[in-house]
């Protein structure tokens, strides 16, 4: 399944060119958001396709629009040219102006893969059982009103029922 999971992935990135999200060792990082959250990695890809399709550098500062630098030293300038503002960060778009100070996380920390997926797996585990296990919870993840959950996790339940169909084709589901 690890290597289903990263077939899928580098082939996916390939698409659209992020030469940094190829690089990244996928499956230990999905293990390590299941490790840090107990949810299923096929939940965690589905999030960080939808949130920023695999770049390890996104940003989106809130108001401004979103970035998709190739280095974390681009990310970090674009974080401090708008002063660390409302910004989500990495690839599971963490909010940094949220989670950093909860958790005690630096900016920069968000660009660390393995940190932004253990946090942004946290956080999701939190909204869905905050939401009896429902898929509101992962619209929450996203959004607060309930329009736009309902359309985040509609999403991330799409891309959730290929990366399953993947799987069940290739004979290697959970």
């Amino acid at each position: 399944m690890r290597l289903l999971i990263g077939a899928f992935l580098i082939a996916s990135l390939a698409m659209i060119s992020s030469s940094e999200a190829v690089k990244l060792d996928w499956p230990s990082l999905l293990e390590t958001g299941e490790k840090c959250s107990a949810l299923p990695r096929e939940l965690i890809l589905s999030v960080i396709w939808t949130e920023s399709r695999g770049n390890p550098n996104a940003i989106n500062v809130n108001g401004v629009g979103g970035f998709s630098p190739k280095t974390p030293e681009q990310a970090i300038e674009i974080l401090y040219k708008y002063n660390k503002a409302n910004s989500d960060i990495g690839l599971m778009q963490i909010n940094w102006k949220t989670w950093g100070p909860h958790y005690g996380l630096r900016t920069v920390d968000l660009l660390d893969p393995a940190t932004n997926i253990c946090y942004g797996s946290r956080i999701l585990r939190d909204y869905i059982n905050e939401h009896r296990g429902s898929w509101k919870g992962v619209g929450r993840y996203n959004a607060v009103t309930h329009s736009k959950q309902l359309d985040y996790a509609s999403r991330v339940s799409i891309t959730y029922k290929k990366i399953k169909a993947m799987y069940q084709r290739k004979g290697g589901s959970k």
